[in-house]
């Protein structure tokens, strides 16, 4: 009987471990937010470029995001830009609508975006911690 008690706090320990660092990997929410931020971001490049008018709002709608990997980074590039050391690339496929005047299109795409957390701010006593995820762009797109 004396074994089982201690699997089942070894058990314990290791559900609690996993539970906190499961939880400062970027929840779907944010991911979602940072796609259509990110489509966003190069609609409105494409019109300048094109010299035409930035839509006021997207004209697209994400209908559907699979994140088929979260991956923690370590590059000295983030370090010496001064980010915070808890940064994921976070990558899959999202399938969104585009609107214009002749219809609507569906179309399915690969992304990846890179997402830093800030450490969460104590907060008074009747509301929880607050986690601050952001759009960090790619070391790649800074270098252009």
């Amino acid at each position: 009987m004396k074994k089982f008690w201690i699997v089942c706090a070894v058990l314990l320990v290791i559900g609690l471990n996993s539970c906190s660092a499961l939880a400062e990997v970027p929840p779907e929410a944010a991911v979602q937010q940072a796609v259509t931020q990110q489509l966003t971001n190069a609609q409105t490049v494409i019109a300048e470029e094109l010299e035409l008018p930035a839509p006021a709002q997207p004209n697209f709608k994400v209908e559907h995001l699979s994140i088929s990997r979260r991956e923690k980074l370590t590059e000295r590039v983030f370090e010496t830009e001064g980010y915070p050391s808890n940064i994921y690339k976070v990558s899959g496929t999202v399938e969104t609508t585009l609107t214009t005047a002749t219809g609507k299109t569906q179309q399915v795409a690969p992304f990846e975006v890179i997402l830093g957390i800030t450490p969460p701010v104590e907060s008074p006593v009747t509301a929880p911690a607050i986690e601050t995820w952001y759009l960090i762009p790619s070391p790649e797109a800074s270098a252009r």
